[in-house]
C-alpha cells in the first residue's frame, strides 16, 4: 500500500456494474485470509446483482458475513489440507482457533454488550461513560473467566468498535461464521451439487 492510503479492507456491491474492493496486501497470511473473506463478500454481491432485480438485489444483514466466512473455512481447509510440516500445521490450527473466538464467542460478547446498554435506554437510564466502561469491563470478566487477566483499557474498548454504530449487526459474525463451517464442510464431503446450492444461496439477494 502507498503511504497515505485508507487503512483495511472492505466490499461493496455496485448493481448493474460490478463490486468494488479496498485491500491493504503485504502478502502475509492474515492478508490471504482477507483477501478471501472479501472477495466473498464480492462473489456475494456480483451473484445477487446479477440474478434478482434492483429491489432484491441487495442481502439481508443476516446474511452478509456468510458468504465471507465461508471464503475463510475452505481456504483454511485447503491451507491445513496441503501443510508440509508440522509447523505449518500448528500455525494455521493456531490461527483457526483464534478466528473461532473473535468471529464467534467475542461477536456474541458484544451482542451482549448491545443488549445490555439498548435496555438501559428503553428503560430511561443514561449511558454515560463510566458505566459503559463498567458493563464492557464486566462483561469481558464474565465471558473470559476469573482466571483471565485483562488490561485495565479493555474498559474502553467499546469505545472504538464501529460496528455498533450499526445496532446488532455483530451478532451476525457468529450466526455467519456458524453456517459458514456447516457450508464449507458440506461442500467439501459433497463436492458439486453442494457448491451449486451454494450459489443458489448467493444468487437468492433479499428475495
Amino acid at each position: 500500500p502507498k503511504q497515505g492510503k485508507v487503512s483495511g479492507a472492505y466490499s461493496t456491491g455496485v448493481y448493474d456494474v460490478h463490486p468494488y474492493m479496498l485491500l491493504n496486501y503485504n502478502g502475509t497470511l492474515d492478508d490471504v485470509f482477507t483477501l478471501l473473506h472479501e472477495t466473498g463478500h464480492s462473489m456475494h454481491s456480483y451473484y445477487s446483482d446479477h440474478t434478482q432485480p434492483f429491489i432484491y438485489s441487495d442481502y439481508t444483514l443476516f446474511c452478509a458475513e456468510v458468504a465471507s466466512t465461508t471464503n475463510e473455512m475452505l481456504l483454511y481447509h485447503y491451507l491445513l489440507d496441503h501443510a508440509q510440516t508440522k509447523e505449518e500445521k500448528a500455525v494455521l490450527l493456531s490461527k483457526h482457533l483464534n478466528d473461532i473466538r473473535s468471529t464467534f464467542y467475542r461477536q456474541t460478547m458484544f451482542a451482549d454488550f448491545e443488549n445490555q446498554t439498548h435496555k438501559m435506554v428503553e428503560a430511561g437510564q443514561p449511558l454515560l461513560p463510566d458505566v459503559l466502561c463498567e458493563i464492557h469491563r464486566k462483561i469481558n470478566e464474565d465471558y473470559y473467566g476469573p482466571d483471565f487477566v485483562a488490561d485495565r483499557f479493555i474498559s474502553y474498548e467499546w469505545a472504538r468498535i464501529p460496528h455498533f454504530y450499526r445496532a446488532f449487526y455483530v451478532y451476525q459474525y457468529a450466526t455467519g461464521i456458524s453456517a459458514a463451517v456447516a457450508i464449507a464442510n458440506r461442500i467439501r464431503k459433497l463436492g458439486q451439487p453442494a457448491i451449486e446450492d451454494y450459489k443458489n444461496f448467493l444468487r437468492s439477494g433479499s428475495s
